[in-house]
């Protein structure tokens, strides 16, 4: 079918920013739908506040909005616009919970809006009730699902019910309670003990059939205008039901099941996309089991949106996922759409000939105290995908990248040889993120495959394929030197140096025995058609005994780009967005790229992006690899944040050079302390050591509060604000820290600068202030840009103590400061001799790519050829705000400085004024700023003078005031009336239920950064923002939300 002549306007909502267990930005996969629909000159108008995404950089045929993803904002837009239709595919479930209310507000009959690659079916089956009877009218298999109108007829209710069964419990505001029951009996006493809750109402629980022990498969189709559907990936999940396939190792092709077995599944797939009518992609979840020689299954859930499972599918298949959904929402066929980066009719289904494993990766495990238990929520932040000729490989390559190889060693030891079989059993019925860990030491014990697969529901098909990795391993430690042995292990995935670990010999031994016997890596081509046809693009996997695909590339001018290993916590979308951009700016000037990577969620490492992606873990031995392979000299590392940055001084050590930056191992020996002593500007006092002695003499001479921080296995722990030396003590036992690092804490404001050098001239781009308090994390602060509070002579300060400190360090390329400015003081917190993560926000404000200009510079053009000056960039006058998105990050932690609530990423908020720009920024962020109801407001004795006048300006509002007995006590001298609730150090949690019934609106909480009191405000502060509360830790962010809420008030007083 041709293009739809009735769509030439579309509007495509984006996903916001990434939150662990909820929003995913796909941001590849939405370029590339951008690339289709502009193939056939549509015009594209795109809402998305995240920055840090390709999708929302300005092109010809595209109207960017960086503005919040809510009703209010979207209608706007839809009225200024006029969108012919709305494509939700690319927002995931944002987007579909958006346009349910955009239909409910009526503006999408009004406007006679059409909804692409979704229908009114399909926005209802999220709802677990309508898809249960949807599914049962159809005769489709689901969970039985029984509802309750009174709790004195649960008998007769379930009388036919075959147990185990699950009882959910969902409490707006909350994350739904599951609860197993074995017998009648637990469910009567489960529901007497639930009556006596002052909040008891049945609606709010759901019984089903508990098919938590099942296997679970996922299917992705993808179906046309005609009904025709083409499967392009299906995957198993090596945990069971139980734990969510988020979490759970997912493996391409499906081992465990035949053909007929999958077939019947692709037929009820096929089945549910004809009911639901949908022109579009829809992931579906079975769980599965066999009985006796029968096949049973069930459908879990149906996702019409996409999902990483169909993410993946790009990754192994080359199959464009977002073009051919793009193409088929404006009207075309799977059979008219030819793939651009395969080459191959969409129509054409994917032929795996290679195995695919994703693993999940958990952010903040470093500390071997920290751990998650894992269940029917998600709660890893990232993944990685390997892919090899066979199921070890590709494991071994799943694991290298998500894991700490040092840390695995310890706890596998420990557990090992100090746990018994018993001991080892309960931890692996007690999943959490070491599960796979614990696999393998259960097997190294020789407990038995099948006693395993009793306690744990993991198909023998893939313990057998463990229990063979673990058998290579042991036959190597026996006989190192035994080349089948060693050729064995690399035909299995083995790393030089996990080799190195097991056998207890240096790892250049290893690379000895290699280089002696000729063995080294092949490399495969992606094509997702068993090699039938080349496609357009240059996809490599790595092998062992398998025959050679490529050649290097030609030119000499060519450089590897370091790309991203999984995304987490601090390393997300920011830095993936330079790198795109870098890799665009080499292409520009004619220099070859190849990139290393394996991370499937990155755009950087998009296969027509670069000529080469090598699609491999980013380790020491990889890296060096390629490099021999493409004979290639030159790196860049620049772009890719502070973990691929640690590689620096092993990749000079192997004579590898950065771009641009020859001096570089001159540069890294260079004393950054002195450094701002030249310039005139002040370093913050501090120390590393590893005497607690040294650390009381320090604070001795400094007196608290200070900073204290340190490193734990070469990984640098959180740091915290002390005031007394209990505190620090608490602080240094339970972070059990092998250094400790101790700062003077100066309490001011601060700016992050990003600057540009070319080895002599410096020019700075811009400086962001930070508003929360010094002792945040830079990542957690909300950022502004320009500058509210820093007067042009105190610019020019900080500018000629950039530019002196940058020309000292004598480098090309970009360098990140961070600056304090205290009593008329300048102090410097930190120096990164690379790009920071502000660059994409930065570039967004001024509409000028930061990225490019500086990759320009590393090629070897000077500041005076580009235009720039040693000065700070003009900007426009528009405000920008950078607001923290939050996720919360379920794990368990000895350590109480921790606040649970990470930030996962940002949105953008921007206007004309600093107050709608805040406000943008909280609304954005999924914080929205309520114009009625209860405010809490606790602050520190130096700010009550300024919160009397801003609860008199919320009480004049209308709201309703709630504080601690201090701060009332202040308000109510004023005349101030207010509720108060108790502090949470006198052992109350009131206050918290409050806020996660959503008694309280708003949170204003400064505090004095003392222990208790910044535990507290930790509590506050974490309860809030994981009920979407907006949080204050500034009076200054209070004050100029006020200035918005007054004026859409509009002095709406008496006379």
């Amino acid at each position: 079918m041709p293009l739809s002549r009735e769509i030439n306007k579309i509007l495509i909502l984006g996903a916001g920013a990434n939150i662990v267990n909820k929003v995913s930005d796909f941001d590849i996969l939405c370029h590339q739908a951008i690339q289709a629909l502009c193939e056939d000159n549509v015009q594209i108008i795109l809402i998305n506040p995240n920055p840090a995404t390709i999708q929302t950089d300005t092109c010809k045929n595209i109207h960017v909005f960086l503005e919040p993803l809510t009703t209010d904002f979207v209608k706007r837009i839809i009225r200024m616009e006029k969108p012919d239709a709305i494509l939700t595919a690319f927002g995931g479930t944002p987007a579909i919970e958006l346009v349910k209310k955009l239909q409910k507000d009526g503006i999408i009959q009004d406007m006679n809006i059409k909804l692409l690659t979704i229908n009114d079916l399909c926005l209802k089956i999220k709802d677990a009730q309508f898809l249960y009877d949807f599914l049962s009218e159809n005769q489709i298999p689901v969970a039985d699902q029984w509802l309750l109108h009174s709790v004195s007829d649960l008998s007769n209710v379930l009388k036919n019910a075959q147990y185990p069964l699950l009882i959910t419990k969902s409490v707006k505001y909350r994350t739904d309670k599951v609860c197993s029951v074995n017998n009648f009996g637990m469910v009567k006493d489960y529901f007497q003990q639930e009556a006596e809750s002052t909040r008891f109402y049945l609606k709010n629980y759901r019984i089903n059939e508990d098919l938590s022990s099942w296997e679970e498969l996922i299917f992705d189709v993808i179906r046309d205008n005609t009904g025709n559907c083409c499967f392009i990936n299906s995957m198993s999940s090596l945990e069971p039901v139980s734990v969510n396939s988020h979490d759970s190792i997912l493996i391409a092709p499906i081992l465990t099941h035949n053909n007929n077995q999958i077939q019947e599944l692709r037929h009820c797939c096929n089945k549910i996309a004809n009911l639901l009518n949908i022109n579009g992609i829809l992931t579906i979840h079975f769980a599965v089991k066999k009985e006796g020689d029968s096949f049973v299954y069930k459908v879990l859930s149906v996702k019409p949106r996409l999902t990483h499972t169909s993410l993946i599918s790009y990754r192994i298949n080359i199959y464009s996922v977002g073009y051919v959904i793009a193409k088929i929402a404006i009207g075309y066929n799977l059979n008219e759409i030819i793939d651009p980066q395969s080459g191959l009719n969409s129509a054409i289904e994917p032929i795996n000939d290679a195995f695919a494993i994703k693993m999940p990766y958990w952010s903040f495990t470093e500390l071997s105290s920290n751990y998650y238990e894992l269940g029917n929520k998600s709660t890893s932040s990232g993944l990685a995908l390997g892919i090899g000729r066979n199921f070890e490989t590709a494991l071994m390559k799943a694991i290298q990248s998500t894991t700490n190889i040092m840390q695995n060693k310890r706890i596998y030891f420990n557990t090992l040889n100090n746990a018994s079989d018993d001991e080892i059993i309960n931890k692996l019925q007690h999943v959490d993120n070491h599960h796979l860990l614990m696999l393998i030491v259960a097997i190294s014990k020789g407990i038995s495959l099948s006693d395993i697969q009793l306690h744990t529901g993991i198909n023998c098909i893939f313990l057998q394929k463990i229990a063979h990795i673990v058998n290579v391993g042991k036959k190597f430690k026996q006989n190192p030197e035994q080349v089948n042995n060693l050729i064995a292990a690399k035909k299995c995935g083995f790393s030089n140096k996990l080799l190195s670990m097991i056998a207890n010999i240096d790892e250049n031994l290893i690379d000895e025995l290699l280089d002696k016997h000729n063995i080294k890596p092949s490399y495969i081509g992606i094509d997702g058609t068993a090699g039938l046809h080349a496609p357009k693009i240059n996809a490599y996997y790595s092998g062992y005994e398998v025959e050679n695909e490529i050649i290097p590339l030609s030119q000499q001018d060519k450089c590897l780009i370091i790309g991203l290993k999984s995304f987490q916590i601090s390393q997300t979308g920011e830095f993936d967005y330079m790198i795109y951009h870098v890799a665009q700016t080499l292409k520009k000037h004619k220099m070859q790229t190849v990139i290393i990577s394996n991370n499937p969620e990155s755009i950087s490492n998009s296969y027509d992006l670069c000529d080469r992606v090598y699609f491999e873990p980013i380790t020491l031995e990889n890296i060096l690899y390629i490099c021999k392979k493409e004979n290639i000299k030159y790196l860049i590392t620049q772009f890719s944040g502070k973990q691929i940055n640690q590689y620096r001084q092993r990749l000079l050590a192997h004579g590898l050079k950065l771009l641009g930056q020859d001096n570089l191992s001159d540069v890294l020996q260079q004393d950054r302390k002195q450094q701002i002593i030249n310039a005139n500007v002040n370093p913050v006092p501090a120390l590393i050591t590893t005497n607690r002695n040294e650390v009381l003499s320090f604070i001795e001479t400094y007196k608290f509060p200070v900073l204290i921080g340190g490193f734990k296995n070469d990984k640098k722990q959180k740091s915290a604000v002390v005031f007394d030396k209990p505190a620090l003590n608490r602080y240094i036992d339970e972070n059990d820290l092998d250094k400790i690092s101790i700062s003077q804490f100066i309490e001011g404001n601060k700016y992050e600068i990003t600057t540009i050098s070319d080895g002599k001239n410096v020019t700075i781009p811009g400086i962001i202030e930070h508003f929360e308090q010094t002792g945040s994390h830079a990542s957690d602060s909300i950022a502004v840009f320009r500058p509210q509070n820093l007067t042009s002579n105190k610019q020019r300060l900080i500018r000629d103590a950039v530019v002196n400190i940058a020309q000292q360090i004598h480098l090309r390329g970009p360098i990140n400061l961070h600056i304090l400015l205290a009593n008329e003081q300048i102090y410097v917190l930190q120096i990164k001799t690379y790009a920071g993560h502000n660059v994409a926000f930065l570039s967004k404000s001024l509409q000028q790519d930061i990225s490019a200009i500086s990759t320009e510079v590393l090629l070897g053009k000077n500041l005076d050829e580009l235009g720039l000056a040693n000065d700070v960039w003009p900007s426009n006058n528009l405000i920008y705000i950078k607001m923290p998105v939050f996720s919360h990050l379920s794990y368990n932690s000895v350590n109480t400085f921790d606040s649970k609530m990470k930030t996962s990423g940002s949105v953008m908020g921007r206007a004309n004024r600093l107050p709608f720009a805040l406000y943008k920024g909280y609304e954005a962020s999924n914080l929205t700023i309520p114009s009625y109801g209860t405010v809490f407001i606790s602050v520190k004795d130096s700010d009550k003078k300024s919160a009397i006048s801003v609860a008199a300006r919320f009480h004049k509002l209308g709201f309703q005031l709630l504080a601690t007995e201090g701060t009332a006590n202040i308000l109510a001298e004023e005349g101030i009336t207010t509720s108060i609730v108790e502090k949470l150090q006198t052992g109350n949690n009131s206050l918290l239920e409050k806020i996660a019934q959503h008694k309280i609106n708003l949170v204003i909480n400064v505090t004095n950064l003392s222990d208790s009191a910044s535990h507290d405000a930790i509590m506050i502060k974490d309860q809030a923002l994981n009920t979407h509360i907006p949080v204050f830790s500034s009076i200054q962010s209070a004050e100029n939300i006020l200035n918005v809420l007054e004026t859409m008030a509009m002095c709406t007083q008496p006379l």
